[in-house]
């Protein structure tokens, strides 16, 4: 209203500012409220703007963790302008709640295809002779297989797969081979992951796994999908922790590694909770890239 009593001209910073804000609030209804309520005192777009510059400069941990009179400290800001300091702070908590969002469904779509290609690449390798495929080079199979090299983690995981079944006892009763086992499961965990979202994020991470599977009407054979896909709805409190962000590209070829190396050893040590922190050894990675490769194995 003040804008257009005023004729002041909205500049590309502005629409940047304010299409966050939006998705701020888009966030706060379903995540809870994200953004507090501003004093009734009025404020300028410009203090708010000249907050936001100042607090982008900061680190996000430390503007989302710090408390109002600590900003305002810090920014030699009067007290009269805490409405513009809160709302500079919101949009940019806001913005961090949005990227997290975004990297949770990114990376969960991103391992869903990577066993999707895993599966797709087993098969391929069903054609050939086990002495041939557990014999051969990484980049002999990507050659014979016409796989970029981007790709190569899945070929490994695929061969993984392909030479320790001989291991796996026949006559289970089961027409799926474990890859496939495991592709199916990951498109299960996407599909719950998708229903979960529809709820608010406090709902879903503080009810039970009885109360999930009776919500989306899953079996309880299937609960170990349902408990990935809250995980992964919940967990960017380990996303934050994250010394080193990583990329997505990285992400997956953490998990590809772990999986690799609790293929190593047997299902019954691997699925053993008290296990957990040696296998995090052995994988040397983050504690939910160890999760997701147990849950892997052992869904």
């Amino acid at each position: 209203k003040q804008w257009y009593q005023r004729r002041v001209p909205i500049t590309a910073g502005d629409m940047k500012l304010i299409v966050i804000l939006m998705g701020v609030l888009v966030v706060g209804a379903y995540a809870g409220p994200v953004v507090s309520e501003v004093d009734s005192v009025a404020i300028s777009w410009e203090d708010v703007k000249n907050a936001y510059s100042k607090l982008k400069a900061m680190s996000v941990e430390f503007v989302c963790s710090a408390k109002l009179h600590e900003l305002l400290d810090i920014l030699g800001v009067p007290d009269e302008l805490d409405g513009a300091v809160k709302l500079a702070q919101s949009i940019i908590c806001g913005e961090r709640a949005l990227q997290l969002q975004g990297d949770a469904e990114g990376e969960l779509q991103a391992i869903a295809d990577l066993f999707q290609k895993v599966k797709e690449y087993y098969n391929k390798m069903k054609l050939y002779t086990k002495d041939f495929v557990c014999s051969a080079k990484l980049h002999d199979l990507m050659d014979l297989l016409g796989v970029p090299d981007q790709l190569d983690g899945a070929v490994r995981l695929a061969q993984n797969y392909f030479c320790k079944e001989e291991e796996v006892p026949v006559g289970v009763g089961n027409a799926l081979s474990e890859v496939e086992f495991i592709a199916d499961f990951w498109e299960r965990v996407k599909g719950y992951y998708a229903k979960l979202k529809q709820y608010t994020s406090d709902f879903v991470c503080s009810a039970k796994l009885h109360e999930l599977l009776d919500l989306l009407g899953v079996p309880d054979d299937l609960d170990g999908a349902v408990k990935m896909a809250q995980s992964w709805l919940c967990k960017n409190e380990e996303l934050e922790k994250r010394s080193l962000r990583q990329t997505r590209e990285g992400y997956t070829e953490a998990l590809i590694n772990c999986i690799l190396e609790l293929n190593k050893h047997s299902e019954h040590y691997v699925c053993h909770e008290a296990a957990h922190d040696d296998l995090r050894k052995l994988c040397d990675t983050s504690d939910f890239v160890v999760r997701m490769s147990r849950g892997t194995i052992c869904n």
